[in-house]
């Protein structure tokens, strides 16, 4: 049987838990309302530009490799992929990659290039041995122009013709996002972007320098807002993960709690007991 004094001093060590948990919940929320903020402008963005191409394949019927695939009867054994697999390890909550591993070992070819993103995409890949054309240890939007770069000039060099992003998430379908060509991108928006007319643009110079920037600026975007719905769905893993652990210490202490009021009635009574004697 616990002294009062030893369940006064479990339940301070509970209460210092609950205020430095509660303390990063707090942390994690604020970040979650940035992420969640930025997620919405760059798909927003992302969907404004898809329909720009649109616009400009309605007006002026240009075919581009970025926009659409120009073989069609291209079988899927003669694609070139650029698959970009984004996950890291999970600290806070038990998300599982089983389905992306085997999403990505299922479909990767002797063709295609592999970038991995997050510590646990880029050990994977060596346990797979799977070579990697390029890796980043951390899950992060500044690397998001090199990762640009490093797309637009395989694509416009012909070493690819596609470009997959792979991670875990609630809104992509199957966890595969396909960003290159523009017209597969199904990236969902939370309103969808008003018609454009290409007419009220003004291109500069001409039209096909317009389009390369184009080009530029929808990878900018759809990169970055892939990369932070990626961090975004590990972030929502993660707050469920501390609300579970808040919720744990609460009633750790709310059974504390009764355990003293029961030792303090129990040592009254004794008091009681003895003054009476």
């Amino acid at each position: 049987m616990q002294t009062y004094s030893q369940l006064a001093k479990k339940m301070k060590n509970y209460q210092n838990i609950r205020s430095l948990v509660n303390l990063n919940f707090l942390q994690i929320l604020g970040q979650y309302q940035v992420l969640s903020d930025n997620l919405q402008n760059q798909l927003a963005e992302a969907a404004r530009l898809k329909e720009i191409y649109w616009s400009i394949n309605r007006e002026y019927n240009i075919k581009s490799s970025f926009f659409e695939n120009l073989n069609k009867n291209e079988k899927p054994e003669q694609q070139k992929k650029l698959i970009i697999y984004i996950a890291e390890k999970a600290k806070y909550s038990s998300i599982g990659f089983h389905n992306t591993d085997n999403l990505i070992l299922s479909t990767i070819t002797k063709n295609d290039l592999l970038i991995t993103m997050g510590d646990y995409a880029c050990e994977w890949s060596k346990k797979a041995k799977i070579p990697v054309y390029d890796e980043y240890e951390r899950i992060d939007v500044s690397y998001v122009s090199r990762i640009k770069t490093l797309i637009y000039e395989l694509y416009v060099s012909k070493v690819i013709n596609r470009v997959e992003m792979i991670f875990p998430s609630n809104k992509i379908e199957n966890n595969r996002l396909i960003i290159l060509p523009v017209e597969q991108n199904k990236l969902s928006v939370a309103k969808a972007p008003e018609t454009i007319d290409i007419k009220n643009y003004s291109i500069h110079p001409n039209l096909s320098s317009f389009i390369d920037n184009l080009n530029l600026i929808y990878l900018d975007y759809t990169i970055a807002a892939a990369i932070t719905e990626a961090s975004f769905y590990s972030l929502k893993q993660k707050i469920s993960r501390i609300k579970s652990l808040i919720e744990s210490v609460e009633k750790k202490i709310e059974k504390l709690a009764n355990d003293i009021l029961k030792e303090k009635r129990k040592v009254a009574t004794d008091d009681i007991i003895i003054t009476t004697q």
